[in-house]
């Protein structure tokens, strides 16, 4: 029953929006819900609400899931994780809110900041790798981590889903098709 109503939930979400925005709004779902070995990355914004500064910042999701987890005091329940499910799906805008100090240590522990992220913009075109992607449906990357992490946050906001094999020890980002996951 619970399930039917996140669905249903989402459902009435995306009608309401166009079709760049649900594509990004889907990706963070699948990112946020995923508990694989291939970690799927988001971006979100975070308000930290100790000092009020606001960051947007690609993580991947078992990282993303533990900050809300941690945040909220969830622990992994059926109740707890129907919690976990009503923040994500509720927040379509993918802004949150953290006080927990660890937590926010922990987000901020990134390996890029907005200036690394607008350097790389003017060097890449990523709008012409992400079309290039949708079409082709492939793509790989291999790379140190902070040029990964730069370009999953690139791509996930032109509606682009990626992960990494965490099994393999990362060093390569791919595409992944959330409609057909690895």
């Amino acid at each position: 029953m619970k399930k039917i109503q996140s669905i249903l939930l989402s459902f009435l979400l995306f009608s309401f929006t166009t079709k760049d925005e649900n594509e990004i709004y889907l990706n963070y779902l699948v990112a946020a819900r995923n508990p694989s070995t291939i970690s799927y990355n988001l971006v979100f914004k975070f308000k930290n609400l100790n000092n009020g500064e606001i960051k947007e910042i690609c993580v991947d999701g078992n990282l993303f899931r533990g900050a809300i987890y941690r945040e909220n005091k969830l622990i992994h329940n059926e109740l707890d994780d129907a919690k976990f499910e009503k923040i994500i799906v509720e927040n379509k805008e993918r802004y949150f809110e953290f006080k927990n100090q660890e937590v926010i240590e922990r987000l901020n522990d990134l390996l890029y900041n907005t200036e690394d992220l607008r350097k790389i913009e003017s060097e890449i075109d990523f709008d012409k790798l992400a079309k290039e992607i949708k079409k082709t449906k492939k793509w790989r990357k291999s790379a140190d981590e902070k040029i990964l992490i730069m370009y999953a946050h690139e791509l996930f906001n032109r509606g682009i889903l990626t992960g990494q094999n965490d099994c393999m020890g990362g060093g390569e980002l791919m595409y992944i098709d959330r409609n057909n996951p690895y």
